[in-house]
């Protein structure tokens, strides 16, 4: 079972990676369209907890996943 050939450590460094890969180049498109202005600090926040949300449906998505398969 793939399952269990990581540990949590190693699975929840790979989701911050991911993370990183995906949001950073995000970020810079929508922030050199407008060379001014970058995202306000309220905006920012907002980013984050969109992504908090996503990735706890992941994590439930996954979770339920794996315990099927058990």
């Amino acid at each position: 079972m793939p399952w269990r050939l990581c540990t949590v450590k190693q699975v929840e460094e790979l989701k911050s990676l991911i993370s990183v890969i995906f949001w950073v180049p995000v970020y810079y498109r929508v922030r050199f369209k407008d060379r001014n202005s970058g995202f306000t600090q309220l905006q920012r926040i907002a980013v984050g907890l969109v992504i908090s949300i996503f990735a706890m449906l992941a994590a439930g998505t996954l979770e339920l996943v794996r315990l099927r398969e058990v």
